[in-house]
């Protein structure tokens, strides 16, 4: 650790390894959590060239490689790494992503992993079923998702062995199973937080309809129903458009996001996805759903903040953090989710603050939506960007002392 003013305590060097891409949710996260650390420590951010990593020519592949060993050659001079680790950010064959992974998690003096998602092999059981290309398609997640966790594992139990290492998750199941089961040593939780109670209040005041152009014209007595992030098949939009045929023609479902650009394939005249939702939005629904495209992140939270209702009619992928839902109770919006582990999860850490209804139950789902509920303003969370720092902070205060005290040991061996 590098020495700090007069009478302070030495000021610890952080490198932080994450996507930078714009319209990323763990980029974001990033994007809010390092600047808040940097009151504390000193934070560097090394970003993942997606354009360089997610290709799948040999030869480009391996410009992805070396952009990686650039990168781990740099993080022996931190006192501390921490990788915000979402496995498709890093490439896409289970092989390609474990290799770089390791690269960078060897370079690190010290490491700590905050893991978005927790990947849990069995999912055998959900391949049958469905047209032969569906479970073709299952069936090769369930094997990439059985290589992810054996190869992971086998990763983070050679960084306990090597030396001062922490794990971050974002749910208390996740962090159980990570020390109960598999037997890590530090193990900390924490949901995503973006932003502080003065930043949301000022989003609040701030947002207005008529930012958004596309929904300018609607009249005042309008009800929208947002929904957040990439327009992937888990997201349960069908359902959503579904609802909104059962609701009163002054509800409009606000589309906020586009689909990835990894799912394109050459010469493709639409995602098979995006297609399903454009016929889901045959005859008069066409003017009750708008399509608003992926907003940046001071936009994304005003897009929210001017939502009757976030809506998260998602399907049950094993998914165990939502950048969406952190940022909408912190803004006080009214949320209603379906019934997933991971927004179940998120209720028993913060009670109350989310109406649920039944993956795929689009008559449940207009039924809360007509059920009137007073606004919250987000101010008394329990989890906050102050409580995600400070365990920042704590964590990575350990590691790095853990780190000097091993140092010292060598230098008197």
């Amino acid at each position: 650790m590098s020495e700090g003013g007069m009478g302070e305590a030495p000021c610890l060097r952080l490198a932080m390894v994450s996507t930078t891409d714009a319209l990323c949710g763990i980029a974001s996260y990033t994007r809010a959590l390092a600047p808040q650390l940097q009151a504390w420590m000193e934070v560097e951010v090394f970003g993942l060239d997606q354009d360089l990593l997610l290709q799948r020519h040999p030869r480009l592949a391996a410009l992805g490689d070396r952009h990686i060993e650039a990168i781990a050659a740099r993080l022996a001079g931190f006192d501390v790494v921490n990788i915000q680790l979402e496995f498709g950010t890093l490439g896409l064959t289970p092989p390609r992503i474990l290799r770089r992974l390791r690269w960078l998690m060897e370079a690190a003096p010290a490491l700590s992993l905050t893991l978005h998602r927790v990947p849990e092999p069995g999912g055998w059981g959900t391949i049958g079923g469905g047209r032969p290309r569906e479970v073709f398609d299952r069936f090769i997640a369930a094997v990439h998702e059985a290589r992810l966790a054996r190869g992971l594992h086998g990763l983070m139990r050679q960084a306990e062995r090597r030396g001062p290492f922490a794990i971050i998750v974002h749910g208390a199941r996740e962090a159980r199973l990570l020390r109960d089961l598999h037997g890590y040593g530090t193990v900390e939780h924490h949901p995503l937080a973006f932003l502080t109670a003065a930043q949301a209040q000022a989003v609040r005041a701030a947002a207005s309809r008529t930012e958004f152009a596309q929904i300018a014209s609607l009249p005042a007595n309008a009800v929208l129903v947002g929904v957040f992030g990439f327009l992937s098949p888990y997201k349960g939009i069908e359902t959503a458009i579904e609802a909104m045929r059962l609701l009163p023609e002054t509800h409009h479902l606000l589309l906020f996001g586009n689909v990835h650009a990894q799912r394109y394939r050459p010469h493709q005249a639409i995602d098979p996805y995006l297609q399903r939702i454009v016929q889901a939005c045959g005859g008069p629904m066409a003017r009750r759903v708008h399509f608003m495209g992926s907003p940046g992140d001071e936009d994304f939270a005003r897009a929210m903040a001017i939502c009757d209702v976030v809506a998260m009619p998602y399907l049950e992928v094993g998914q165990t953090s939502s950048g969406a839902v952190a940022m909408a109770l912190e803004l006080g919006c009214r949320v209603v989710a379906s019934r997933t582990r991971n927004f179940l999860q998120l209720d028993r850490a913060m009670p109350g603050l989310i109406e649920f209804f039944d993956i795929g139950n689009a008559v449940e789902l207009a039924q809360r939506l007509l059920t009137p509920i007073e606004r919250r303003d987000g101010s008394f969370l329990p989890f906050t960007v102050n409580t995600n720092v400070a365990l920042y902070r704590r964590v990575h205060r350990a590691l790095a002392q853990a780190r000097a005290t091993e140092l010292k040991v060598d230098e008197h061996r």
